[in-house]
Protein backbone atom coordinates (compact mmCIF):
# COMPACT_ATOMS: atom_id res chain seq x y z
CA UNK A 1 0.00 0.00 0.00
CA UNK A 2 1.81 3.58 -0.78
CA UNK A 3 1.80 6.25 1.63
CA UNK A 4 -1.42 7.89 0.15
CA UNK A 5 -3.60 5.10 1.06
CA UNK A 6 -1.77 4.36 4.46
CA UNK A 7 -2.81 8.36 5.05
CA UNK A 8 -6.48 7.67 4.23
CA UNK A 9 -6.53 4.47 6.41
CA UNK A 10 -5.42 6.88 9.39
CA UNK A 11 -7.98 9.36 8.90
CA UNK A 12 -10.84 7.03 8.75
CA UNK A 13 -9.14 5.24 11.70
CA UNK A 14 -9.09 8.90 13.55
CA UNK A 15 -12.91 10.02 11.86
CA UNK A 16 -14.09 6.67 13.91
CA UNK A 17 -11.91 7.51 17.48
CA UNK A 18 -14.09 10.72 17.06
CA UNK A 19 -16.64 9.84 16.46
CA UNK A 20 -17.10 7.57 19.15
CA UNK A 21 -15.64 10.21 21.72
CA UNK A 22 -18.01 12.61 20.63
CA UNK A 23 -20.50 9.45 21.32
CA UNK A 24 -19.36 8.82 24.80
CA UNK A 25 -19.71 12.46 25.68
CA UNK A 26 -22.71 13.03 24.61
CA UNK A 27 -24.02 9.91 27.17
CA UNK A 28 -21.75 11.67 29.76
CA UNK A 29 -23.44 15.24 29.24
CA UNK A 30 -26.68 13.77 28.87
CA UNK A 31 -26.77 11.33 32.18
CA UNK A 32 -24.99 14.55 33.82
CA UNK A 33 -27.72 17.01 32.81
CA UNK A 34 -30.38 13.72 34.44
CA UNK A 35 -28.95 13.49 37.59
CA UNK A 36 -29.14 17.86 37.89
CA UNK A 37 -32.83 18.09 36.95
CA UNK A 38 -33.13 14.67 39.59
CA UNK A 39 -31.33 16.62 42.41
CA UNK A 40 -33.32 19.91 41.71
CA UNK A 41 -36.77 17.83 41.57
CA UNK A 42 -35.61 16.22 44.65
CA UNK A 43 -34.73 19.65 46.17
CA UNK A 44 -37.54 20.86 45.08
CA UNK A 45 -40.28 18.22 46.80
CA UNK A 46 -37.89 18.87 49.96
CA UNK A 47 -38.57 22.26 49.70
CA UNK A 48 -42.62 21.97 49.06
CA UNK A 49 -42.26 19.49 52.18
CA UNK A 50 -40.77 21.47 54.41
CA UNK A 51 -43.21 24.16 54.20
CA UNK A 52 -45.97 22.16 53.80
CA UNK A 53 -45.33 20.30 57.00
CA UNK A 54 -44.64 23.69 58.61
CA UNK A 55 -47.71 25.15 57.35
CA UNK A 56 -49.25 21.84 59.02
CA UNK A 57 -47.73 22.88 62.33
CA UNK A 58 -49.30 26.31 62.17
CA UNK A 59 -52.89 24.73 61.92
CA UNK A 60 -51.86 22.64 64.91
CA UNK A 61 -51.38 25.65 66.65
CA UNK A 62 -54.24 27.08 65.64
CA UNK A 63 -56.52 24.82 66.06
CA UNK A 64 -55.00 24.33 69.69
CA UNK A 65 -55.90 28.11 70.15
CA UNK A 66 -59.77 27.62 69.66
CA UNK A 67 -59.69 24.75 71.82
CA UNK A 68 -58.38 26.20 74.63
CA UNK A 69 -60.99 29.07 74.08
CA UNK A 70 -63.95 26.53 73.93
CA UNK A 71 -66.08 26.00 76.69
CA UNK A 72 -66.88 22.63 75.86
CA UNK A 73 -63.06 22.14 75.33
CA UNK A 74 -64.46 20.83 71.63
CA UNK A 75 -64.79 24.16 70.03
CA UNK A 76 -66.02 24.21 66.48
CA UNK A 77 -64.98 20.40 65.87
CA UNK A 78 -65.78 16.88 66.58
CA UNK A 79 -63.59 15.01 68.41
CA UNK A 80 -64.42 11.83 66.11
CA UNK A 81 -62.10 12.17 63.47
CA UNK A 82 -64.57 14.05 61.36
CA UNK A 83 -62.92 15.97 58.68
CA UNK A 84 -62.87 19.77 58.66
CA UNK A 85 -60.93 22.68 56.77
CA UNK A 86 -59.34 26.01 58.28
CA UNK A 87 -57.36 28.12 55.94
CA UNK A 88 -53.89 29.54 56.78
CA UNK A 89 -52.29 32.57 54.49
CA UNK A 90 -55.29 31.25 52.36
CA UNK A 91 -53.60 27.89 51.71
CA UNK A 92 -56.41 24.83 52.69
CA UNK A 93 -55.60 22.83 55.27
CA UNK A 94 -57.89 19.58 56.32
CA UNK A 95 -57.75 18.86 60.07
CA UNK A 96 -59.41 15.82 61.90
CA UNK A 97 -59.77 15.42 65.87
CA UNK A 98 -59.35 12.37 67.83
CA UNK A 99 -60.02 12.55 71.72
CA UNK A 100 -58.44 10.05 73.03
CA UNK A 101 -61.51 8.97 75.08
CA UNK A 102 -62.84 7.97 71.96
CA UNK A 103 -59.64 5.39 71.39
CA UNK A 104 -59.16 1.69 72.17
CA UNK A 105 -56.27 1.33 74.60
CA UNK A 106 -53.97 -1.04 72.99
CA UNK A 107 -52.39 -1.51 76.94
CA UNK A 108 -56.09 -2.54 78.50
CA UNK A 109 -58.21 -3.70 75.74
CA UNK A 110 -59.07 -7.43 75.23
CA UNK A 111 -59.72 -10.12 72.36
CA UNK A 112 -62.81 -9.11 71.52
CA UNK A 113 -62.70 -5.45 70.89
CA UNK A 114 -58.58 -5.62 69.41
CA UNK A 115 -59.85 -8.33 67.06
CA UNK A 116 -63.17 -6.29 65.79
CA UNK A 117 -61.13 -3.27 65.70
CA UNK A 118 -58.62 -4.74 63.24
CA UNK A 119 -60.86 -6.10 61.04
CA UNK A 120 -62.49 -2.76 61.29
CA UNK A 121 -59.70 -1.31 59.33
CA UNK A 122 -59.66 -3.55 56.72
CA UNK A 123 -57.88 -7.06 57.93
CA UNK A 124 -59.39 -10.13 57.25
CA UNK A 125 -60.34 -12.43 59.58
CA UNK A 126 -57.36 -14.38 60.15
CA UNK A 127 -55.08 -11.69 60.60
CA UNK A 128 -57.15 -9.89 62.58
CA UNK A 129 -57.30 -12.86 65.22
CA UNK A 130 -53.24 -13.26 64.29
CA UNK A 131 -52.85 -9.30 65.42
CA UNK A 132 -55.10 -9.28 68.63
CA UNK A 133 -53.12 -12.27 69.85
CA UNK A 134 -49.83 -10.82 69.00
CA UNK A 135 -50.80 -7.79 71.05
CA UNK A 136 -51.77 -9.60 73.67
CA UNK A 137 -48.59 -11.83 73.69
CA UNK A 138 -46.55 -8.55 73.26
CA UNK A 139 -47.57 -7.20 76.69
CA UNK A 140 -48.48 -9.88 78.47
CA UNK A 141 -45.66 -10.77 81.33
CA UNK A 142 -45.22 -14.50 80.19
CA UNK A 143 -43.49 -16.15 77.53
CA UNK A 144 -46.40 -18.80 76.52
CA UNK A 145 -48.09 -17.73 72.62
CA UNK A 146 -51.61 -18.21 72.57
CA UNK A 147 -53.18 -19.56 69.99
CA UNK A 148 -52.36 -17.50 66.99
CA UNK A 149 -50.03 -15.26 69.00
CA UNK A 150 -46.54 -15.23 69.06
CA UNK A 151 -43.71 -14.70 71.49
CA UNK A 152 -39.71 -14.22 71.26
CA UNK A 153 -38.80 -17.56 69.88
CA UNK A 154 -41.10 -17.01 67.27
CA UNK A 155 -40.11 -13.46 66.63
CA UNK A 156 -36.39 -14.92 65.98
CA UNK A 157 -36.96 -17.58 63.81
CA UNK A 158 -38.62 -15.41 61.56
CA UNK A 159 -35.66 -12.89 61.39
CA UNK A 160 -36.88 -10.52 63.41
CA UNK A 161 -34.66 -8.62 65.93
CA UNK A 162 -37.38 -6.84 67.70
CA UNK A 163 -39.07 -9.77 70.67
CA UNK A 164 -42.25 -9.01 72.87
CA UNK A 165 -41.11 -7.10 75.90
CA UNK A 166 -44.10 -8.55 78.13
CA UNK A 167 -44.59 -5.48 79.12
CA UNK A 168 -47.40 -2.66 78.20
CA UNK A 169 -46.37 -0.65 74.98
CA UNK A 170 -44.73 2.85 75.90
CA UNK A 171 -45.48 3.91 72.51
CA UNK A 172 -48.01 3.59 69.50
CA UNK A 173 -45.28 3.06 66.97
CA UNK A 174 -44.40 -0.20 68.83
CA UNK A 175 -47.49 -1.62 66.92
CA UNK A 176 -44.81 -1.88 64.28
CA UNK A 177 -43.10 -4.29 65.59
CA UNK A 178 -46.25 -6.83 65.80
CA UNK A 179 -45.14 -10.30 63.50
CA UNK A 180 -48.22 -9.36 61.35
CA UNK A 181 -48.40 -5.66 61.42
CA UNK A 182 -47.98 -3.58 58.25
CA UNK A 183 -47.39 -0.42 57.23
CA UNK A 184 -50.59 0.08 55.69
CA UNK A 185 -52.58 -1.55 58.98
CA UNK A 186 -50.65 0.91 61.06
CA UNK A 187 -51.10 4.32 59.20
CA UNK A 188 -55.33 2.76 59.73
CA UNK A 189 -54.98 2.39 63.37
CA UNK A 190 -52.44 5.03 64.34
CA UNK A 191 -55.58 7.93 65.28
CA UNK A 192 -57.59 5.38 66.70
CA UNK A 193 -55.60 3.59 69.49
CA UNK A 194 -54.05 5.15 72.39
CA UNK A 195 -51.84 4.15 75.55
CA UNK A 196 -52.93 7.12 77.74
CA UNK A 197 -56.56 6.94 78.58
CA UNK A 198 -56.43 3.27 81.27
CA UNK A 199 -60.40 2.26 79.57
CA UNK A 200 -61.32 -0.98 78.49
CA UNK A 201 -64.24 0.60 76.71
CA UNK A 202 -64.17 3.80 74.43
CA UNK A 203 -66.79 6.56 74.85
CA UNK A 204 -69.26 5.68 71.29
CA UNK A 205 -70.02 9.53 71.07
CA UNK A 206 -66.29 10.11 70.59
CA UNK A 207 -65.36 7.28 69.10
CA UNK A 208 -64.14 7.53 65.18
CA UNK A 209 -66.39 5.26 62.78
CA UNK A 210 -64.06 2.08 62.47
CA UNK A 211 -64.01 2.51 66.55
CA UNK A 212 -67.64 2.39 66.91
CA UNK A 213 -68.18 -0.33 64.39
CA UNK A 214 -65.66 -2.56 66.36
CA UNK A 215 -67.42 -1.28 69.90
CA UNK A 216 -70.85 -2.30 68.44
CA UNK A 217 -69.78 -5.10 67.34
CA UNK A 218 -68.74 -6.53 70.81
CA UNK A 219 -70.61 -4.30 73.18
CA UNK A 220 -74.22 -4.30 71.49
CA UNK A 221 -76.67 -3.17 73.34
CA UNK A 222 -75.00 -2.39 76.28
CA UNK A 223 -73.08 0.27 74.85
CA UNK A 224 -73.88 3.65 76.68
CA UNK A 225 -73.92 6.41 73.66
CA UNK A 226 -74.25 9.21 76.38
CA UNK A 227 -72.84 12.25 75.18
CA UNK A 228 -69.54 13.10 76.95
CA UNK A 229 -66.43 16.13 77.03
CA UNK A 230 -63.41 15.02 74.88
CA UNK A 231 -61.26 15.15 77.62
CA UNK A 232 -57.44 17.10 77.53
CA UNK A 233 -55.59 14.54 75.42
CA UNK A 234 -56.23 14.74 71.68
CA UNK A 235 -54.67 13.54 68.70
CA UNK A 236 -55.05 16.51 65.79
CA UNK A 237 -54.06 15.30 62.17
CA UNK A 238 -53.31 18.56 60.28
CA UNK A 239 -52.33 18.21 56.21
CA UNK A 240 -51.96 19.75 53.20
CA UNK A 241 -51.94 19.09 49.60
CA UNK A 242 -48.54 19.96 47.93
CA UNK A 243 -48.37 21.52 44.20
CA UNK A 244 -47.33 17.74 43.37
CA UNK A 245 -50.50 16.53 44.50
CA UNK A 246 -49.28 14.60 47.55
CA UNK A 247 -50.32 15.26 51.48
CA UNK A 248 -48.17 16.74 53.57
CA UNK A 249 -48.38 16.93 57.31
CA UNK A 250 -48.30 16.17 60.84
CA UNK A 251 -49.92 13.65 63.16
CA UNK A 252 -49.69 15.28 67.02
CA UNK A 253 -51.38 13.52 70.44
CA UNK A 254 -51.23 16.43 73.10
CA UNK A 255 -51.74 16.68 76.40
CA UNK A 256 -54.02 20.35 76.71
CA UNK A 257 -53.39 22.52 80.19
CA UNK A 258 -54.75 26.06 79.34
CA UNK A 259 -53.39 26.91 82.78
CA UNK A 260 -49.99 27.36 81.00
CA UNK A 261 -48.49 24.01 81.87
CA UNK A 262 -44.94 23.44 81.21
CA UNK A 263 -42.35 26.35 80.19
CA UNK A 264 -45.77 28.58 80.17
CA UNK A 265 -46.90 26.09 76.87
CA UNK A 266 -50.59 25.42 76.54
CA UNK A 267 -49.69 21.71 76.10
CA UNK A 268 -47.52 18.99 76.35
CA UNK A 269 -46.65 16.77 73.39
CA UNK A 270 -47.10 12.91 73.39
CA UNK A 271 -46.61 12.06 70.08
CA UNK A 272 -45.59 13.49 66.82
CA UNK A 273 -44.88 11.95 63.23
CA UNK A 274 -44.42 14.27 60.32
CA UNK A 275 -45.67 12.55 56.90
Amino acid sequence: MNNAGIRIQQRGVALILVLWIAALLTVVVTAMLSVTRTSQRLQSYQLQHTQAVLLAQAGVEQVVATLLQAADGAGPWQANGQPYTISIDQQPLEIRLYSDLGKVDINVAGTELLTALFAAVGADSGLAQRLAAELLDWRDADDQPRPNGAEAPDYLASGRLSVPRNQSFRSIEELHQLRSMTPALFLQLEPLVTIWTGQEVPRLKLAAPAVATALQRTQGTQLSNLASAPGNVLTIISQVQMASGAPAGVVETLILDAGGGRQGRPYRLLYLREF
